[in-house]
Parts: C-alpha cells; sequence; structure tokens
C-alpha cells in the first residue's frame, strides 16, 4: 500500500505479508506464553474424558421445560436448550415470543430479548398491548445489535445472565448472520454462529429460542425451509406456526403450533400428532388478549395441511396427487386423506388426467374468505367480523402466572 493509499502489486510478497500479518497485544501474549500446569489442562480442555458411572452416581436430572407455558399449564421450552421457532409471515412468531417473555417476566424471571428485525418501541408496545404491568417490563432486556459482539459485549451478556435471565429470545437470524458476515445457507456459516451465540447463552443456563422464517412458497420446503438445513440439526427442539386466521387490529388472529423436533423428549407426549397448541391472539380497543392452547382430541394437523394445499393449488392448478405429497411436507397418507376431505367438502374439484393421473383445482365456488376450519373453533370463521367473544378468557393468558403442570 503506497501513500496514495492504494496496493502496489511490485511490492515484494514478504514485505506485503509482513505489514499486513496480525500482531498480538502484548496481553495475549502474556496469555499465550503463560503454561498450563499439567493437572489442570484436563480440566481446561473439552476434549477431557468424561466419567459417565461417576456422572449417574451424581444423579442426572432429566431435561424438563419450564416455560411457555399452555393453558392447561403444560410448558413447551427446556432451560438451557436452544429451540427454534420458524413460520412465515403474520404467522405470529414475535407475538409469541412476546407472550412466551411476558409469561416469563411475570413469574419473576428476567428476560433478554436480542432483535435484529424491529426496534425496542415496537416490542414494547406489544408487551404494553398484552397488558403487561411496568415491574414486568422491568424484567425485560432489549438489545439491538449493529455489529458482532465483542469479548467486552459477551462479558456483559454473561453478567445480564448471572442476574437472572431465564430466556433469550434471537429474533431474525437472516439479519443476524448478515451482521457477522455469515451466509445463511451456509452449513458451516450456521455451524459457526450456533457455536457463538445460541449454544454458548444455553449453556450459561437459559432458554434460547431463536425466531427465523419459512419461505413463502411451500414447494420443496421441507422442515425448516429458510437457509441451510443445519438449523435444524443444531436445535434441541423445532417449532413451527402455521398461519389459521390473519391478525391484525380489531380482528381475531390463530396459528397452529407445530413440533418438528423434540430432542429431549419431554413436549411430544404433550402433542396430538405434531400439534403442540394452538395460538389464539384478539384484539379489542388498545388491548390484546393472547392464549396457548392445547390442542384437543379433535385436533388434527390435517387442519394445517389443508391451508397449505388450498394455498398450494392456488399457485399451481390441476396439480396431481403426487405433485402434492411431493412438494408439501408432511406424511403423504395424511395428504391424501386430506385432499380427499377437501374434494369431499367442496373446496376443491378433482378430474382425470393423462395416464389415470388424478388432478385438482380449487372449485370455482370456493369462497376464498373462509378459511379451513379451526382446530378450536369447531367451524370456519371470518376474521373481520370476530367480536372477540370468548375467545381469550379461558383459563390461562399472557396477563396470569403460569399455571402448575397437571400430571400426565
Amino acid at each position: 500500500m503506497n501513500e496514495q493509499g492504494t496496493l502496489n502489486l511490485h511490492e515484494p510478497v514478504e514485505r506485503l505479508a509482513a505489514r499486513y500479518t496480525y500482531t498480538p497485544s502484548p496481553a495475549e501474549e502474556a496469555e499465550r506464553a503463560e503454561p498450563v500446569p499439567v493437572s489442570e489442562r484436563a480440566t481446561k480442555s473439552s476434549w477431557a474424558a468424561i466419567d459417565l458411572a461417576a456422572q449417574a452416581r451424581a444423579g442426572i436430572a432429566p431435561s424438563k421445560p419450564t416455560m411457555m407455558h399452555r393453558s392447561d399449564g403444560v410448558a413447551l421450552l427446556y432451560p438451557g436448550r436452544c429451540h427454534g421457532l420458524a413460520g412465515e409471515p403474520e404467522a405470529l412468531k414475535t407475538w409469541l415470543a412476546a407472550y412466551a417473555g411476558l409469561q416469563t417476566a411475570q413469574a419473576g424471571g428476567r428476560v433478554l430479548y436480542i432483535d435484529y428485525e424491529s426496534s425496542a418501541g415496537e416490542l414494547a408496545e406489544r408487551l404494553v398491548d398484552l397488558g403487561a404491568p411496568d415491574d414486568a417490563l422491568r424484567r425485560i432486556l432489549y438489545i439491538g445489535p449493529l455489529h458482532p459482539a465483542d469479548a467486552h459485549d459477551f462479558a456483559t451478556l454473561r453478567r445480564l445472565i448471572d442476574d437472572g435471565v431465564r430466556l433469550v429470545v434471537i429474533d431474525g437470524l437472516t439479519e443476524a448472520f448478515a451482521s457477522e458476515g455469515l451466509d445463511v445457507v451456509s452449513n458451516r456459516d450456521t455451524a459457526v454462529w450456533m457455536a457463538k451465540y445460541p449454544r454458548r447463552i444455553a449453556a450459561l443456563g437459559p432458554a434460547v429460542l431463536l425466531i427465523d422464517h419459512l419461505t413463502k412458497s411451500t414447494t420443496g420446503r421441507g422442515r425448516y425451509a429458510l437457509g441451510a438445513g443445519h438449523k435444524l440439526a443444531a436445535v434441541d427442539a423445532q417449532f413451527e406456526l402455521i398461519r389459521q386466521d390473519p391478525f391484525g387490529r380489531g380482528q381475531h388472529g390463530s396459528s397452529v403450533l407445530l413440533l418438528r423436533k423434540d430432542r429431549p423428549g419431554a413436549v411430544r407426549r404433550h402433542c396430538v400428532d405434531e400439534i403442540a397448541g394452538v395460538f389464539e391472539i384478539n384484539s379489542v380497543g388498545n388491548r390484546v388478549t393472547a392464549e396457548l392452547q392445547p390442542p384437543t382430541a379433535t385436533t388434527s394437523p390435517r387442519d394445517a395441511l389443508a391451508e397449505q394445499i388450498v394455498d398450494y393449488l392456488a399457485n399451481h392448478p390441476d396439480a396431481a396427487t403426487n405433485d402434492v405429497t411431493r412438494d408439501i411436507r408432511g406424511r403423504a397418507q395424511e395428504l391424501r386423506k386430506t385432499l380427499d376431505r377437501l374434494v369431499k367438502d367442496g373446496t376443491i374439484e378433482r378430474h382425470p388426467g393423462r395416464a389415470g393421473k388424478q388432478l385438482h383445482r380449487i372449485a370455482p365456488s370456493y369462497d376464498s374468505r373462509m378459511r379451513p376450519a379451526s382446530p378450536l373453533s369447531g367451524g370456519t370463521q371470518d376474521a373481520n367480523t370476530n367480536d372477540g367473544a370468548g375467545t381469550t378468557g379461558a383459563s390461562h393468558s399472557a396477563n396470569n402466572q403460569p399455571p402448575k403442570e397437571r400430571n400426565p
């Protein structure tokens, strides 16, 4: 580099290397030079072998979810574990995270919200709309990072977490990766980011909830659509929100919460098939009430699949059965049953195609304003005319303390 700030390509390679080689600070040099006693090397290395027999004798506490309670008292988030929450736009992801955070704060815990997408004002507005009192708001801490965390930032995070943080929400993974110069579709970059942030934080004790997007198209989506497949592999539990009724001011909204992965295994038994709950939210005046309800005996993932099939056929008219089962995630048998049900109730039409194929398209008589039946409503619902009566005044909401979990 010459005085004008341009690179001199004729400068010897050795001189360039010397000029741009990183020189550690004196403190870093001292840390590197400090010998580690042999007796301490095993305890300092993650490669040290662990005596499993001694671990078993000391007692192994099973992983038990303790946060994000449903109205029946069942909790869905594990302390010290990483959870993914994915969904399409307007699937109520941020509302559900705010709901879970408010529950945790009202139970006496602290919450840390790391937000790459929005603003402190927007989160505060949602919490106030949900009825958060001042003492609960003071226990919810907000960080809006504009640069990668350095050693000082991690030390600050450590102090905050040691001061009683039980839940950490990280909202906006695409923007989080971009701020680090990482590629969201790279499995290697995903592993690097997960190790640097979520797993590092979870190791300190709190539950970590990662809010991410699904692509709008259901075609070829898989269980974790946006970005690298390692996102699914790297988390301990993966949830997905599927919108049932769109939410807006003065309206009722709902989304089905699916459990796509449960490595610890303590949540799966509280699900009906893959459905972990139904998140209902209602806006009346300046107040918003919300409740995460359990699936009932009649709740079926077919309700969520029905909406996906209708959306798919809107973009792929005359799709064959094999097209639907290939492009929409879910069990092929359930998809075929759902197709049959939609044909029977007049939502879609079926007609023969070439080589014996059965083709499907949305029936002309189908009213696009009427979504497939909500799993809890027992019928169709027009979100524009719902006045909120009877939708949220059940046994538990974000404005109440989480009840104790019932024995299964």
